[in-house]
């Protein structure tokens, strides 16, 4: 190897011992300079550790002088060593250097990667540990539980001397594993700090969402009292934590919280006990005698140790209104027994409080009371104040004032208040909180502003109210009508003993006659509505109402002497809006307590139409005697009757006689018979059944049509019968009368519709058939004809599968030779172009015969 090969390698051997001494100085672990005897050496921390403090030995006499530095990075700090620090085996805090101490603080206390070097008699002795994390910082215990054999979280009171401790803790060095624990139970150390017991060996659970480390099954004395246990933390740095405490007290005996609500009066106990038990049983004295009124053993569920609600009533019903105790007799599942006992009595109150119902009224912006009776409380707002006599309310226990109430829009939900939606919220409110409020002589609680849902309908206000011991009742009120249809509201005082004479109350409406009750203050309330109200019932079948309604009430309802008699005007234009006439009216109409529409019928009710008013601008009125009020209508009969569904037509010469079926309603017929050549129309009405037509034209051909009316004037639909014919007369003909029997028009559609443009064409005519009504029995539709002449009457065509065979033949016959000719022309021009396109062969060899050869087709 030459020589500057070797120089080159020296160089680079000098050049990497320079840097590993300087990367990792840590690995040169003996001084660099040492004065005769004296030396120094670093015994905590090691490279890789943390610690809070530096503890170093001297050896070999004590030192002049000396100096702690501190390298963090490019940061440096320092102090000088004195008095014991020179000498022995002594310790240095790092808090004891200021700057480095306001440094950490910057820091959280802790610093990574530092270098220690502790250097003696002016830097003639040293030494260095490098890689340390100094750490100021305790652990700090974040959350402490104490957990029980029967996994209740911190019970104040266990049963057993077996218990587990959980707890979380934070700290500033991420590899918290290094931590250790110490535990104390009632003072005494059961896991020491020198142990140095590592949390790492402890399991982990999750308690309440978080996850805690777990010191299991810690066995303490059996002794009934208060047990404490403590907790300590220490980190690898030897800060230690501030210890948490946990107390619990262990009772043996097993033993229930027994406790009743905070009211006077009860009908619930509340039940906690100690333990899971084996056997309860549940006692109710009297709190003076001690007599025993009942008992109820638990079973299941209610063995648990977990809060619970028992209901009095199960005990004992018996010492209603008397004050009571419970006394509870139990035994664990170890066999330990104990009896514990409410310290405090209560009157036991089983019994709920009286309403009746509609104890509810509804007040609306007209300043009525309105009566809860249904169909009668009306209001054109959502918005309303609720009135509840307090006379309506009892309860044997509790006084009216102290009872509680709430309310709802749906039966459902319930509460105090309501929003402009009608949405319910709010805790049930004690009735002296309302308002008072006397009305018409009566005292009610008002609860101010109660909005319906927001919807227009009829609407039911529930009401639930509570006495103190709970018991409660729910009753509803109503129903109440949110209506967007008044098109009138009227109100009137009155002091009492008032005649109600000739009184128009609204518009179109009268009181012709009636009385208030004397000494009886009160307000009637008068509402016209243009269409029938939202949620009122079905009208009577077959009778419609003219388009408005009315209704009266007062307030009080039994203000008013019965009968009244009211007057209700109508217009044509009303009349015309229904297709009515004043002929046509019933009678006035009435809602029922069915929800259902009626006519006023009952004893002492009744009904005139008169026509012309006595009003401007009204044709008529009715006037009705009535002993009850509810919403009023005026219905009229514009329902035609059933149509006719028979006719029978039987013809003898120029006679037919026509006959049907009656139908029901009807009072009266109307026969129209058409000449179906000029359309000629004779009409009649009759009462009877069947009529003879005399003296009708030979050879021409008739239809009639037959129409029911009912006793309003109504008609029905016109049943049209097929066209007939009246036979010429002839010496050989004997006539002989035919019936028939048509189908409804909706299956012999042409003659219907032909006759629906006659009816009611009339033109002259010299001479016009006679007609004469026969109340006689319908004739019999059974002829016998004559074998030389049938007479000539044509029903109307109907279409037969034999008909309709015979109709066709002829035109699949004409089908069949349409196709023999083209088939014979199609052949003609095949042969005739085939001989005009073959070759033409000369003449003579045409005649020429060859021996032995035979002319063949040229096909």
């Amino acid at each position: 190897m030459k020589m500057g090969t070797l120089k080159k390698l020296k160089v680079f051997s000098i050049i990497l011992a320079f840097f590993l001494y300087t990367l990792y100085p840590g690995v040169w672990r003996v001084p660099t300079v040492r004065a005769q005897g004296l030396n120094v050496r670093i015994i905590t921390p090691q490279t890789g550790k943390s610690a809070k403090a530096v503890e170093y030995s001297i050896t070999g006499g004590s030192a002049n002088n000396g100096k702690f530095q501190v390298n963090c990075g490019s940061n440096q700090y320092s102090r000088d060593l004195t008095g014991s620090e020179l000498s022995g085996v002594p310790t240095v805090q790092f808090s004891s250097i200021p700057d480095l101490e306001k440094a950490l603080e910057k820091q959280n206390n802790k610093a990574y990667n530092c270098t220690v070097t502790i250097s003696l008699n002016d830097n003639s002795v040293s030494d260095f540990v490098s890689g340390i994390t100094i750490d100021q910082q305790s652990p700090v215990i974040s959350s402490l539980l104490l957990r029980d054999s029967q996994d209740r979280i911190n019970p104040s009171q266990i049963t057993t001397n077996k218990i587990d401790l959980l707890f979380t803790f934070t700290d500033n060095v991420a590899d918290s594993t290094k931590v250790i624990y110490a535990y104390k139970v009632d003072g005494e150390e059961r896991v020491r700090p020198e142990e140095k017991k590592s949390i790492s060996t402890l399991p982990s659970e999750m308690v309440l969402g978080t996850s805690y480390y777990v010191i299991r099954n810690i066995e303490f004395t059996d002794v009934n009292g208060d047990h404490s246990f403590t907790l300590s933390l220490k980190d690898e740095a030897g800060n230690e934590s501030l210890p948490g405490s946990k107390t619990v007290y262990l009772n043996t005996t097993p033993s229930a919280l027994i406790s009743f609500p905070t009211t006077p009066t009860a009908k619930n106990v509340n039940i906690t006990f100690s333990e899971d038990l084996s056997s309860a049983l549940l006692e109710m004295i009297d709190s003076s005698t001690g007599k025993v009124y009942g008992s109820l053993a638990l079973t299941g569920e209610e063995l648990k140790a977990a809060p619970q609600t028992i209901a009095l009533s199960r005990i004992s019903v018996s010492p209603q209104g008397k004050s009571i105790l419970i006394r509870a007799t139990l035994k664990d599942f170890s066999g330990n027994e104990g009896v514990s006992i409410s310290p405090e009595s209560r009157i036991l109150d089983l019994v709920s409080p009286q309403a009746t119902e509609n104890i509810i009224k509804f007040k609306n912006s007209y300043d009525a009371i309105l009566p809860p009776t249904l169909g009668t409380a009306v209001t054109t707002e959502n918005k309303l104040d609720l009135y509840i006599e307090k006379d309506a309310l009892a309860d044997n226990l509790t006084a009216t004032a102290n009872l509680k109430i709430s309310f709802s829009n749906d039966g459902i939900n319930f509460g105090s208040v309501s929003d402009t939606n009608g949405e319910v919220s709010g805790a049930p409110r004690e009735l002296s909180s309302f308002t008072s409020e006397t009305v018409a002589g009566k005292e009610y609680y008002k609860v101010s502003s109660w909005y319906l849902p927001a919807t227009y309908g009829s609407y039911f206000v529930w009401a639930r109210v509570y006495d103190e011991a709970g018991n409660a009742i729910t009753f509803k009120n109503g129903p109440i009508r949110y209506e967007k249809r008044i098109s009138e509201m009227a109100s009137y005082d009155y002091s009492g003993g008032e005649d109600l004479k000739n009184l128009e109350i609204l518009s179109g409406l009268k009181i012709m006659s009636g009385k208030i009750k004397s000494g009886q203050p009160t307000k009637m309330i008068g509402l016209r509505y243009s269409q029938k109200p939202d949620g009122l019932g079905s009208l009577p079948a077959g009778l419609t109402p003219l388009p408005k309604y009315f209704e009266v009430y007062f307030t009080p309802q039994d203000a008013v002497e019965f009968p009244l008699t009211l007057r209700i005007y109508f217009t044509q234009a009303e009349l015309d809006a229904i297709g009515a006439t004043i002929e046509k009216i019933v009678g006035l109409g009435y809602l029922g307590s069915d929800n259902q529409w009626h006519l006023y019928s009952g004893s002492g009710e009744t009904h005139k139409v008169i026509k012309p008013s006595d009003l401007a601008g009204f044709a008529g009125y009715i006037e009705s005697t009535i002993t009850h009020l509810t919403p009023l209508a005026i219905l009229a009969d514009v329902t035609p009757p059933a149509k006719p569904t028979t006719l029978n037509v039987s013809v003898e010469g120029t006679t037919a006689k026509i006959s049907w079926q009656p139908v029901s309603e009807a009072v009266k017929y109307l026969l129209k018979l058409t000449l179906t050549d000029d359309g000629t129309v004779v009409t009649l009405e009759t009462t009877e059944t069947s009529v003879t037509l005399t003296g009708l034209e030979a050879g021409k051909s008739y239809i009639i049509s037959l129409e029911a009316i009912d006793k309003y004037g109504n008609r029905s639909e016109a049943f049209v019968s097929p066209s007939f014919n009246i036979p010429k007369p002839t010496t050989t003909v004997s006539p002989t009368p035919t019936t028939v029997s048509p189908k409804p028009p909706v299956a012999s559609p042409a003659p219907t519709k032909k006759a629906a443009g006659l009816v009611g064409v009339t033109k002259a005519q010299e001479a016009q058939p006679t007609i004469t009504v026969s109340p006689a029995p319908t004739p019999t539709p059974t002829i016998t004809p004559t074998p030389q002449v049938t007479p000539e009457i044509t029903p109307s065509p109907e279409v037969t599968e034999e008909t309709a065979a015979k109709d066709r033949t002829p035109w699949i016959v004409l089908g069949i030779l349409i196709l023999l000719a083209a088939a014979a022309t199609a052949g003609y021009f095949y042969w005739f172009k085939e001989e005009e396109s073959l070759p033409v062969k000369k003449t003579e060899e045409k005649t020429e015969k060859k021996k032995g050869d035979e002319k063949k087709p040229r096909w």
